[in-house]
């Protein structure tokens, strides 16, 4: 109890890290749960799950892998059995942090989080492969020619390694500076 709020608990003690919760703004009762998982070791505990009666009972109905949590979602503003999820692949240690990986990527649903399909494969023009780490996913609705528009906004954190360019060696630069002899 923390003044006059009284907390009961609802279940996903396994799912460790939650990264997002959304209520349906017309059924209280309906919640999605954004789970990544264990910190510091794989689980089956990750994704989205889901509760049609305020938190009795919780149905995963978005797993991609062990080490693949959600890490957001969100419900459409225009239409509101759409949701999209974020999924971030990462592994992390005491000695190491792994950021990135080929689960990470945005997923969404058309039928009220039942069922979920990728929508940022290699035809998507959005970045994916090992080096899609954390997204973050934001929604806006706007008007287009009177009709309700939305547009999804994502915020990657890009663990993709630039390819190092040669460099000429007709003009002096300060990586020349460094390896000079005297």
């Amino acid at each position: 109890t923390v003044g006059d709020t009284i907390w009961d608990y609802r279940g996903l003690g396994e799912t460790h890290h939650i990264g997002r919760i959304v209520l349906d703004a017309e059924n209280p009762n309906t919640v999605w749960v954004a789970s990544l998982g264990h910190l510091y070791s794989q689980n089956k505990e990750r994704g989205i799950f889901k509760t049609s009666d305020g938190g009795k009972s919780w149905r995963q109905t978005l797993a991609i892998n062990d080490s693949t949590g959600c890490i957001d979602v969100l419900q459409d503003p225009n239409h509101k059995n759409i949701l999209y999820a974020a999924a971030w692949q990462r592994n992390r240690r005491a000695w190491n942090f792994q950021e990135s990986g080929r689960g990470s990527g945005i997923y969404k649903s058309e039928d009220d989080g039942e069922s979920w399909k990728l929508v940022t494969g290699s035809a998507s023009g959005f970045p994916t492969g090992d080096g899609v780490g954390r997204i973050g996913l934001a929604a806006t609705n706007t008007d287009h020619d009177g009709r309700p528009y939305t547009v999804i906004f994502a915020s990657l954190d890009n663990q993709f390694r630039r390819d190092k360019k040669t460099e000429d060696t007709s003009k002096l630069t300060k990586n020349m500076l460094r390896d000079m002899s005297g």
